[in-house]
């Protein structure tokens, strides 16, 4: 890289056996618990002074550093902001050293506890900006740093007021970001974004910003594809959310595509850029860091990525290893109808060899996003089913090759592929089923026949199955016809007791108990009221008895009986008013 190197002119002093001493006293003394609260901040600020003028060598040392490490979490606000702002000169250094990084974020995370305060406003602003004035001198080295990248993640993340361990910044392949992409609510709670409890310091934020990537192009094309800078950037960009003018600064500095031609109006990808972006979308660290692009990108910024970088690839970066968690980004957050009419030309011949070649994702994506922007559901729906089923009879199989799509794809004579008992069932090929039972019933009429005629003990396995129970919950809550979803809850029979003990499976009970008739919800009663004992020992048992008032059954069956009549009677009055899958 063209940066220098001059962070590395710090030889490490030996630490002198008294200081070590002075140091190890401290911590027995903590340890030993005998110390007062105020006492014990009036230890630590002296014990800070101690370190003036050898901040780095005491940071670095593999045992003082712990000591360092709880001196900086129980001292005064003050004494914090002088440690960092002594240390300010060799604070790069200290955070790229594995001892020393884990004192910076002390040393951060011990700031943020001040936060709250408004008359610390001023002090913490202060000290964040004489770390940030040393680190925008020369950045590169500490965002390719394995120690240095995360505490500069930290740093970011404290100058937006915002922790770093909330888990939006992060944008793990968790289940729970799948689902918001595939925009199927797992809960209640997932509907709030980034918490912002504070204000933060938007303008040392900003500064520390620019200074990042006040680099040369070249020097991006590195930081591009380090895993750690990436780490860095991506952070930087989920920051931004939502901040349209600063999001249309940065990212076109992130991809190289600055233009130097000033006529050009508003944002602009050249053509040999476009080719080095493309290019570069099979490495893994480029490939992550577009992705959080295309989630944050303004809307005139994603329309030119989609048009001049995308456009005319979708399946060769769909079957890629790195890209096609790109292409579910780019899928995802796709605009308008048009955009749609574009991937659907590109991907829809081709969901067979997608999904043969394990990029389900890419389907999922799409299935979902036809569903948001309205457009293309019909077609969605019959491209999969042509992609699973090649032939007319084996339509009826729709389901359970989606359920075990991998075991399907992954059999040598796919005629003779049968159910795959006791295996897990697909994760993705469940999200997909789930995303199909929230179109409307007229475009999924063979996936509904499908599930419905399944045997009743393979209905079982799906109930009892994390994965496949959310398939079944999804089809309940569907506009199915009411006869088709008791079809498959009477296949269910004799099989209740077990299925509220699983974990998944007791919401899936409670779902069949509200979409049944009198007859059908007295035969769950009675299955719950045998398992009894120990379903009150589960931890959703409790709340399962309560709800279907499994006690009420077992004393009063007659009152039990004509409250849920009047129930059901309610029900069919909201149905016949609104639709059922209201």
């Amino acid at each position: 890289m063209g940066s220098s190197h001059h962070h590395h002119h710090h030889m490490r002093k030996e630490i002198d056996p008294e200081t070590s001493k002075y140091f190890s006293e401290i911590a027995n003394l903590f340890d030993s618990n005998e110390v007062e609260l105020e006492e014990r901040s009036v230890i630590c600020g002296n014990a800070l002074e101690e370190t003036r003028g050898r901040e780095y060598e005491i940071a670095t040392d593999y045992i003082i550093s712990h000591v360092l490490q709880t001196l900086l979490e129980g001292c005064e606000l003050d004494q914090l902001c002088s440690f960092i702002r002594n240390s300010a000169s060799v604070f790069p250094a200290i955070a790229m050293d594995r001892s020393g990084s884990h004192v910076a974020e002390s040393a951060l995370k011990s700031l943020a506890t001040h936060l709250e305060n408004p008359d610390a406003y001023s002090v913490i602003e202060e000290a964040l900006h004489s770390i940030c004035k040393v680190i925008v001198d020369n950045p590169l080295d500490m965002m390719c740093n394995c120690y240095g990248s995360h505490v500069l993640r930290r740093l970011l993340c404290l100058c937006k007021g915002v922790s770093l361990d909330s888990p939006e910044l992060y944008g793990a392949k968790s289940s729970k970001a799948l689902a918001k992409r595939l925009n199927l609510k797992m809960s209640q709670l997932d509907d709030n974004n980034l918490e912002i409890p504070h204000q933060g310091f938007p303008g040392m934020l900003t500064y520390l910003l620019s200074g990042l990537l006040s680099c040369s192009r070249e020097d991006m094309k590195y930081l591009q594809v380090d895993q750690y800078s990436s780490l860095v950037l991506q952070t930087a960009l989920r920051l931004m959310l939502k901040q349209d003018e600063q999001l249309l600064e940065i990212i076109p500095l992130i991809l190289r595509c600055n233009s130097t031609n000033k006529k050009v109006e508003g944002f602009h990808i050249e053509t040999n850029v476009a080719k080095e972006i493309l290019e570069s979308m099979k490495d893994n660290s480029f490939s992550h860091l577009v992705e959080v692009i295309l989630e944050v990108a303004p809307e005139s910024l994603y329309n030119e990525m989609f048009n001049k970088v995308f456009k005319n690839s979708l399946f060769e970066l769909s079957v890629d290893r790195c890209a096609n968690f790109v292409i579910q980004a780019l899928i995802s957050h796709a605009r308008d109808q048009e955009q749609m009419g574009i991937m659907w030309e590109e991907l829809a011949p081709r969901f067979k060899d997608l999904l043969e070649q394990g990029k389900s994702g890419v389907v999922a994506s799409l299935i979902a996003v036809s569903q948001r922007l309205q457009s293309h559901e019909n077609k969605c729906c019959e491209a999969l089913v042509g992609a699973v089923c090649s032939t007319n009879e084996s339509r009826i199989s729709i389901l359970p090759r989606l359920l075990f799509l991998d075991y399907y794809f992954g059999c040598r004579d796919k005629s003779t592929w049968e159910w795959a008992p006791g295996a897990k069932m697909h994760v993705m090929g469940c999200l997909i089923l789930q995303g199909i039972f929230k179109f409307s019933s007229d475009h999924i009429q063979p996936y509904i026949t499908s599930l419905t005629s399944m045997k009743a003990e393979y209905i079982t396995e799906t109930a009892k199955d994390s994965s496949g129970a959310r398939v079944i919950e999804a089809f309940l809550a569907s506009d199915a016809a009411t006869k088709q979803k008791r079809r498959l809850i009477i296949k269910l029979r004799g099989h209740f007791g077990e299925l509220s003990l699983h974990t998944s499976g007791s919401f899936t009970v409670e779902k069949c108990f509200d979409a049944c008739n009198l007859t059908l919800r007295e035969a769950i009663a009675s299955e719950l009221l045998d398992v009894k004992v120990d379903l009150s020992k589960t931890k959703q048992g409790p709340y399962l008895l309560r709800k279907l008032d499994i006690d009420g059954y077992a004393s009063r069956p007659d009152q039990w009986k004509s409250r849920q009549e009047a129930k059901q009677s309610t029900y069919n009055e909201f149905c016949s008013a609104f639709g059922s899958n209201k």
